[in-house]
């Protein structure tokens, strides 16, 4: 599998800095996008998925003739470049061929794989300039297929052949995903840019595609780099900016991508959808569709919003009644969206989901996609904690806390605090601890660790910290994806000095910190069930590690069966005396299980799943 190690630094105030290395729970790793020079420009966009208009276009190419692109790489670079032809990639680690509607009259194609070697810095550009004039709102479109790695990917605007506006595209994927949001059965995936600042009412447009991966070896960063996948490109055209014209953001399922049954209260839909047009747009709905993880559906709708004009991202519209989980699984919500005359609806749909498990809050996205892991932090030369801020709906217990660690260093020392909240919103005071846990070599390699409170924390209705504690001067490593995020959930505090939000250094993340919070240990509640469960488990859903523990359960001889969906034992363990244990379910495939515990006080089963 490719890999290769990068830092980005971040600073504390001007005394610290956190590394982060960009990299996926896989051990695979990637780079950072390059710095831009003092003379660009710099523009990020978050393309739309599969745009298609009716709109008259102004200028097309499909690649039939390559003679109308002229081939260049830039200073330093090595010769490797782009090509036109039929031929699919052919790297050792290629991807599959563009499915576009012209992929037989040829397509564009920089195969990194393949070349492998030196600085890779290659653009693509028009070889006769197109005339826009009488134009002034203008958007270019495209299909490609593509898999990031050690490179960027960029489109470049001119309206001189001179001076170049860059736009980046696909930004927003994570090392080894595809585009079309690491959906690889999107292919193509057609994106849209506005590039009306740059070449609207302009007589003589260029368009440059940049693939950029330079080769950062030789500087001991990266000693892999210059060494991708392939971007292909076909069916390239510029059409007018229609008026209306409405496309939904990523769906949104809740603060939580993991959130245990016993605290799943009723939660209002929401949606977001950013106008893409040149006129305002008012009365849009979002129709709201959630299946549960045995195929029931829920339907609901919003209200209409209010008038939302070009440009703006804050079309946030909310479902007008509530959803209430009542089962353990996967729930996905798929969004539509609905705006009166709108010119194009093929990027009006937009999917998320959101698991209900018996134990664990989580606000890491890896929980969903384990993927999506985006880094590590911690701080070489001071003690650090971290503090993940989580919200309690129904009086209940704190059992353990869960928590991810990249590559930490042997004999360290760290432990767990929760805290509740002072009227400020900031850790206050501290309410339960672990015992200091000491990192073995077993860890070193990379370790999904869960470590018990030394007693249950009782919680009632409200916000809690879990805080890990770094209590050595190397770096924690403590793993973090930035694609769930809540404003102000998670503060740091650097040798004592206070907490801070992690907005104050640009750390808009979500920690892999996980609190454990089982269904069986509601408190204070009416209607508990007469026959207390004795036994834990967590994760649920995992990846395969599964932590179990007793719940009360004083006897001894306790065994312990894995079962699957057809009744058939996986697995039994047995213990004389039984207090806790983790079992290695990894080279399972994905499904609904079961665990049987039988003791000396019964027999008890805890359902559990398994995701891939």
């Amino acid at each position: 599998m490719k890999k290769i190690t990068i830092l980005f630094v971040f600073t504390f105030f001007g005394l610290m800095t956190v590394k982060a290395q960009v990299l996926q729970l896989s051990k695979e790793l990637g780079k950072s996008k390059t710095k831009l020079t003092s003379s660009s420009v710099y523009r990020h966009i978050n393309p739309s998925n599969s745009y298609r208009s009716s709109a008259a276009e102004l200028w097309s190419d499909d690649f039939s003739v390559p003679s109308t692109w002229v081939f260049s790489y830039a200073t330093n670079a090595s010769t490797n470049n782009w090509s036109i032809g039929i031929t699919a990639p052919s790297g050792p680690f290629r991807i599959d061929q563009i499915n576009s509607a012209s992929a037989a009259n040829n397509f564009a194609l920089f195969d990194s794989d393949k070349l492998c070697s030196g600085d890779q810095i290659a653009n693509l550009t028009n070889a006769t300039p197109i005339n826009l004039s009488g134009h002034p709102e203008v958007q270019l479109k495209f299909s490609q297929y593509y898999r990031r790695y050690h490179d960027s990917t960029y489109v470049y605007v001119s309206n001189n052949g001179n001076n170049w506006t860059r736009f980046e595209v696909n930004g927003n994927l994570r090392f080894n995903n595809f585009s079309g949001n690491n959906n690889p059965s999107i292919n193509p995936e057609i994106l849209n840019l506005d590039i009306s600042s740059v070449a609207g009412n302009q007589d003589s447009v260029y368009i440059r595609f940049q693939f950029y991966s330079p080769d950062t070896n030789l500087a001991g960063v990266d000693p892999e780099s210059g060494c991708a996948y392939s971007w292909m490109l076909d069916d390239i055209s510029i059409i007018d900016k229609p008026a209306i014209d409405g496309s939904l953001m990523q769906a949104f399922c809740g603060e939580y991508t993991l959130l245990p049954l016993l605290q799943a209260e009723a939660f209002t839909l929401r949606g977001a959808f950013i106008n893409n047009g040149t006129g305002p747009i008012s009365g849009a709905r979002i129709f709201y569709t959630v299946t549960d993880p045995i195929g029931n559906l829920y339907y609901d709708t919003s209200v209409a919003s209010g008038t939302i004009n070009p440009g703006d991202t804050s079309g946030f519209i909310y479902s007008i009644g509530t959803f209430v989980p009542t089962a353990i699984g996967r729930y996905l919500v798929d969004q539509e969206l609905s705006i009166p005359n709108d010119s194009d609806i093929t990027n009006n749909f937009s999917q998320g989901s959101v698991i209900i498990d018996d134990s664990s809050f989580a606000r890491d996205y890896t929980a969903l996609d384990p993927n999506n892991f985006a880094g590590t932090l911690g701080f070489q030369g001071s003690p650090i904690s971290f503090a993940e801020k989580f919200h309690v709906y129904k009086p209940s217990q704190f059992t353990s806390v869960s928590f991810y660690l990249y590559e930490p260093f042997l004999d360290d020392q760290l432990n767990i605090n929760i805290y509740n909240v002072n009227p400020g919103g900031t850790p206050n005071l501290v309410i339960g601890s672990t015992n200091n846990y000491t990192i073995t070599v077993d860890d070193t390699g990379g370790a999904f660790l869960t470590l018990p409170l030394i007693s249950p924390v009782n919680v009632t209705t409200g916000d809690y910290f879990v805080v890990i504690n770094q209590l050595d001067t190397n770096e924690l490593t403590l793993g973090y994806s930035s694609n769930i995020y809540t404003f102000h959930a998670g503060y740091y505090n650097l040798n004592g000095a206070g907490w801070n939000p992690n907005e104050a250094v640009d750390l808009e993340i979500g920690p892999i910190i996980r609190v454990n919070n089982p269904s069986s240990t509601e408190v204070g509640i009416s209607d508990i069930p007469e026959k207390k469960s004795l036994f834990n488990l967590y994760p649920n859903p995992s990846t395969g590690i599964i932590y179990i523990s007793a719940n009360g359960y004083s006897g001894k001889d306790v065994t312990v069966n894995v079962i699957n969906d057809l009744g058939q034992i996986l697995k039994t363990d047995f213990y004389h005396s039984f207090n806790s244990s983790r079992l290695d379910l990894s080279s399972f495939p994905a499904g609904i299980y079961t665990i049987n515990f039988r003791s000396g006080s019964g027999e008890e089963n805890k359902n559990f799943v398994i995701l891939k």
